[in-house]
């Protein structure tokens, strides 16, 4: 076990990672100078590596990544959001040995077009629809029904803070304490030093726009209402406002974030605003941020676009470029992984580095 120390109570992990740009962990750089790559250049189209479904099935669009990618023994676990044109989005799940091809096993859990053979999973059968659906795989907990936790968004409850437990995170039970917290749009989930934190866009904190913002809890039942303000993009005052609402530099939907051990590594939408104010023109690329406490993030390079929007297959002409992470940052191999999708318009893409 290793001990770290980073302004917080002293705690032990399994493994400590010493990123050049965690300046919290290596404050002593001087004379160090910092560079990041991007996950794709300029051209570079990466593959989608998990795609719409056929039609009638339970994502026959898969509209929205919005989940979590997790390494259970020699097998990559996704899970993720599927529906149609005309329906809402529910828990789809799929598996992978290489994080390339994907399987999308028949759970026979929940009926869809009068089959049951389907990757839905089991939320009250079927009957909870998402808008975000991160998970944690926590195999400590005492309670084997409780080792994967969800903190999810969902119009069932106001798109409020909302808990589900499973044992196998195919079969959830959602308790009847819900909502828990009030509104998140969130996709970061951990366990960090003890406690659970859940991070997105929300809270009440000063001014108009998007900011990351986390709730917190030491059982993932009762949850903190107050949130604490983990990093913004906007003006803020005395600097002026941009005129009107999404004109502005934002942070969509939080941060999915990547456990290290002494740092935790989380990926972005850096939302650009456009003067219209319209959602259609907005460029959205994804960034870099880092903390040493779950509550204050900040970015090694300011602006550091790690997956530029450009250049991505089935980008329609006449909308800005906008692309959109879930929580799915994660080494395999030789190589770290990042699955990230087309915002709003689906399919699930994976850009690579070599190992950390």
């Amino acid at each position: 076990m290793i001990e770290v120390r980073h302004g917080t109570p002293r705690a032990s992990v399994r493994e400590a990672v010493l990123f050049p740009f965690d300046d919290h962990s290596v404050p002593f750089s001087a004379g160090v100078r910092l560079n990041l790559v991007p996950g794709k250049a300029p051209g570079v189209k990466p593959p989608v590596v998990l795609d719409h479904g056929a039609p009638g099935d339970p994502d026959e669009l898969v509209a929205r990544f919005y989940g979590t990618v997790i390494a259970l023994g020699d097998t990559l676990c996704m899970w993720y959001l599927g529906g149609s044109a005309h329906n809402a989005l529910r828990a789809c799940f799929a598996t992978s040995k290489d994080g390339v091809t994907w399987e999308k096993p028949r759970l026979g859990l929940v009926e869809h077009g009068g089959r049951t053979a389907n990757n839905l999973l089991d939320f009250m059968g079927g009957e909870i629809t998402f808008s975000a659906l991160p998970v944690l795989y926590d195999p400590e907990d005492p309670n084997p029904a409780r080792r994967f936790k969800s903190a999810f968004e969902s119009g069932r409850y106001g798109n409020c803070l909302a808990v589900g437990f499973s044992p196998d995170g195919l079969r959830w039970t959602v308790p009847d304490i819900n909502p828990v917290a009030p509104m998140l749009e969130q996709t970061g989930l951990v366990k960090f030093n003890g406690a659970y934190y859940v991070n997105g866009q929300g809270g009440r904190h000063f001014g108009s726009g998007r900011k990351l913002v986390t709730f917190a809890s030491y059982d993932f039942e009762r949850w903190t209402h107050a949130t604490a303000m983990g990093f913004r993009r906007d003006n803020i005052p005395p600097r002026p406002a941009p005129a009107g609402w999404n004109a502005g530099p934002e942070v969509h939907l939080g941060a999915g974030l990547w456990d290290r051990g002494s740092v935790l590594v989380g990926v972005y939408d850096m939302w650009h605003g456009h003067p219209s104010g319209d959602r259609s023109f907005i460029p959205m690329d994804l960034g870099l941020v880092v903390s040493n406490d779950a509550l204050h993030y900040r970015e090694p390079i300011p602006d550091f676009r790690l997956i530029p929007a450009h250049e991505e297959t089935g980008a329609p002409l006449g909308r800005g470029p906008s692309v959109s992470h879930g929580q799915g940052l994660l080494n395999w191999g030789e190589k770290t992984l990042l699955w990230y999708e087309l915002w709003g318009l689906g399919g699930v893409r994976l850009v690579s580095w070599p190992r950390d």
